[in-house]
């Protein structure tokens, strides 16, 4: 993630967060996405030689939904509880878009106190904090953004049956951290899963293109909750990705129960996604489990190891997600949590 080098009009592009269509600042343009380690297709049965929306998964029975006009098609369809309305009108009352922000300004800034250069002229930032009741800063104060890094994100969200109740919530979270990855310069794919028998995986971000909020209604709660094939799907979209650092972020709010890919010999669905989650670190992904609400801890050691996974509360969902972030990508190696 390399960040801008006037971050100052990130202030403008945060004010835009819940709007639909283009943003007011793109403070970066995504890279071109191309495909790269090979390795990384093999273990995961993708054929690099084909289109996004034409994953041939070599040894995983999943229904895979990665043709976007489908998904439009969805999305425009979605019948569910947490129609996109409901998800930012969540996101005003809890201002946990401000939440994430300001957590991203704190992890990857370093203020430095100077003349501003032209006198008179006020620093929008340091404006925005006096307007939002901080009354240490002085408005004329200059403010420099450092840090950087090359990293995309993927997040893999568990849309099984038993997320019925948490739905707005969780679309909530993860859409504002995808938001404030984007406004700070990084890249971002996403993805949804459920199924029971044949896995079904949803296509919610690409990577050639934005986050915009009506892709989280690319489905809705449903069925089992097939990990594996879950967490596989969204590594080959981060495939596509070109950063050197690459984080997969798993969503969940449970123990999962069903088995999705045969080419294993596990018996069990945590230890099929622990299997699934060593394959990933071992091409040089850095994997971490993120599981709310009364999910069980030692599940999720079974699947990411113990100093693999995060477990918080819905409400403290999107600042998990986003330390979690942050304390992985200094050094684009798996870091104990």
């Amino acid at each position: 993630m390399q960040l801008p080098e006037n971050t100052s009009l990130l202030i403008h592009a945060h004010d835009n967060v819940l709007e639909d269509g283009p943003e007011v600042v793109d403070p970066v343009d995504l890279p071109e996405a191309e495909d790269e380690e090979e390795d990384l297709d093999q273990i995961m049965g993708l054929d690099s030689t084909t289109e996004q929306s034409e994953f041939n998964y070599r040894g995983l029975d999943a229904t895979i939904y990665d043709d976007r006009a489908d998904r439009d098609d969805r999305i425009a369809n979605y019948t569910g509880d947490a129609p996109v309305e409901d998800v930012q009108q969540r996101v005003r009352e809890t201002g946990i878009d401000d939440d994430v922000y300001s957590t991203f300004l704190d992890e990857f800034s370093d203020e430095r106190r100077r003349p501003d250069p032209e006198p008179g002229t006020l620093n929008l930032r340091q404006v925005n904090r006096m307007v939002c009741g901080d009354t240490t800063v002085d408005p004329y104060d200059e403010w420099q953004q450092v840090g950087g890094g090359d990293v995309a994100v993927g997040v893999s969200l568990d849309m099984s049956g038993s997320m019925s109740r948490y739905e707005v919530d969780a679309k909530s979270a993860v859409g504002a951290f995808l938001k404030g990855v984007e406004l700070f310069g990084g890249d971002v794919v996403a993805n949804a899963w459920q199924g029971r028998g044949t896995p079904k995986c949803y296509l919610v971000t690409g990577a050639d293109e934005r986050f915009r909020w009506p892709q989280l209604n690319v489905t809705n709660p449903s069925s089992a909750d097939p990990i594996a094939a879950g967490m596989l799907h969204c590594a080959g979209l981060l495939d596509r990705l070109t950063a050197d650092t690459k984080l997969l972020l798993v969503v969940h709010d449970g123990k999962p129960t069903v088995l999705s890919r045969p080419d294993l010999d596990a018996n069990t669905a945590p230890s099929e996604a622990r299997e699934t989650v060593d394959e990933l670190r071992d091409e040089g992904l850095i994997v971490v489990g993120v599981g709310f609400g009364r999910v069980n801890e030692g599940n999720l050691a079974k699947m990411f190891g113990t100093d693999g996974y995060v477990h918080t509360s819905l409400e403290d969902l999107a600042d998990a997600l986003v330390e979690t972030y942050s304390s992985q990508i200094d050094t684009g190696q798996p870091t104990p949590i």
